[in-house]
């Protein structure tokens, strides 16, 4: 199976960050129990090349592996490169890792070229957009989800359990707080940090845990954003993102709940974690709070001052043979996303199946119209309620 990753950027590489990156080290790491024969990825830009290439190697040296990677952007290509390049190369499988706003474009051109995909979060930044890929999607007969990551993540799973159990009693309310560095916005994302918003980029992660955890979906919304210190650094974009919002069932107030989102991306650069992340659910029987930053590991060293590490999202550990493995949830979402393509290559499972088992369109469109609904009351002047 040929890979296509459509996009070089940190998450893909590791840039500017590390010698690698999720999504290529993942892939390649799942080489080791699938038949992947290359992985070729498509930037933007040429100046990718040398950085993605030293990762690709970098990884096949640690895992033992031998997974040719090839590289080409689009700088000086013509308008419609891209599609014959599809159509001239038989992709199994494609990755989209691109800015929020390219997701419609490329998706739109993978899920036309019957290319199963999986697309970082969010699937669009807005609602028309998923309701189209989803019609090109059953148009094609083609597989689509979104690497909704945070599905696999345990702590995730044991509040999806507590609530299965109603350890919990009935859910009262969420309480979600999340930031990042500054320096994502302003430097790692400072081309198209203008184009996002900090609850498109990262509350969309919260939004489909809860709707993951509770198979309840919103029902209304209201929205306050700040704006000071990004403008101040020539980026219009919002410091901050606050949503209040109720929960339920469509036809029912009896099983309503709260949720309160914080979000900033204006956190010190010299926090020792890129991402400070804590969800609380009160019940009527109790609380669960997840500190999903501090989770017990510290590290300080004179390279890298004081971090705070999560050795669960995606880590390089060692196995019973002392050899270096990628681990962790990061890496369990993209290697059960090619999986679960090679499954349907062989026969094993059909796309209603895995609709109802992954964060497939459909899925994906709860998150998909908060957030679109989120950036629209941030243009109108914020704080307005809306019914969903």
């Amino acid at each position: 199976m040929r890979i296509l990753i459509l996009g070089s950027g940190m998450y893909v590489t590791g840039k500017g960050q590390s010698k690698t990156g999720t999504i290529l080290s993942s892939i390649i790491q799942s080489s080791k129990k699938l038949a992947i024969t290359d992985i070729v990825i498509v930037s933007y830009s040429a100046n990718s090349e040398m950085h993605t290439l030293e990762s690709a190697d970098y990884t096949n040296s640690i895992l033992g592996t031998s997974v040719p990677v090839s590289f080409q952007f689009l700088s000086d290509k013509e308008p419609d490169w891209i599609q014959n390049f599809l159509v001239q190369n038989n992709f199994g499988a494609t990755v989209v890792s691109l800015p929020d706003h390219l997701h419609f474009e490329y998706t739109k051109l993978t899920l036309e070229h019957k290319i199963p995909t999986l697309v970082v979060k969010p699937l669009t930044p807005t609602y028309d957009e998923g309701i189209e890929l989803l019609k090109i999607s059953k148009q094609n007969n083609t597989y689509c989800a979104v690497e909704f990551h945070k599905r696999w993540d345990e702590s995730n799973l044991y509040l999806k359990s507590s609530v299965l159990q109603k350890k919990l009693g009935e859910v009262l309310y969420f309480d979600v707080n999340y930031s990042q560095k500054v320096i994502i916005p302003s430097v790692q994302f400072k081309d198209w940090a203008a184009k996002t918003n900090i609850f498109q980029y990262l509350g969309v992660h919260y939004v489909d845990l809860i709707y993951f955890i509770t198979g309840k979906k919103p029902k209304s919304l209201s929205v306050y954003g700040t704006k000071k210190k990004l403008v101040s650094m020539g980026i219009d974009t919002w410091d901050s993102v606050h949503v209040s919002s109720v929960w339920g069932d469509p036809n029912s107030t009896e099983n309503d709940f709260y949720a309160h989102f914080n979000l900033n991306w204006i956190d010190s650069n010299n926090t020792t974690a890129m991402s400070d992340q804590r969800i609380s659910l009160i019940g009527t029987e109790g609380r669960i709070d997840c500190n999903q930053k501090n989770r017990g590991v510290e590290e300080v060293t004179n390279s890298g001052g004081a971090q705070s590490i999560n050795p669960y999202f995606s880590s390089w550990l060692a196995d019973d043979e002392h050899t270096q493995q990628l681990n962790g949830y990061g890496y369990q979402s993209i290697h059960s996303f090619i999986c679960d393509v090679d499954n349907l290559r062989n026969g094993k499972v059909t796309i209603e199946k895995l609709n109802v088992l992954r964060p497939g369109i459909e899925q994906s469109l709860v998150s998909t119209k908060f957030i679109d609904l989120v950036t629209q009351q941030l243009h109108n002047n914020n704080s307005t309620q809306i019914s969903l």
